[in-house]
């Protein structure tokens, strides 16, 4: 009984934090897109770099209240025991 509590927390701290940092992943991953769109087809997404982090940033902002929202609209629940301090 205690080997199949065990796993089943193991199961859901691991989840917990393999998803921890998806959107900055996302975020980094698009920016990246960009740039490689920018270098071999020469097409400007964007007017400078400036530009470019501002609305990197934009989208990092608007993911953050949206996992706000959806943590205190219950849709989404972290153990406290399993939280990272």
């Amino acid at each position: 009984m205690s080997s199949t509590i065990y796993v089943d927390t193991f199961i859901k701290y691991t989840t917990i934090h393999k998803y921890m940092f998806e959107y900055l992943i996302i975020l980094i991953a698009l920016l990246l897109v960009t740039l490689v769109i920018k270098n071999i087809y020469h097409i400007h997404l964007y007017h400078n770099r400036k530009e470019r982090l501002e609305i990197t940033g934009l989208f990092f902002i608007i993911g953050i209240i949206w996992n706000t929202f959806a943590i205190w609209r219950g849709y989404w629940i972290f153990p406290t025991g399993h939280n990272v301090n």
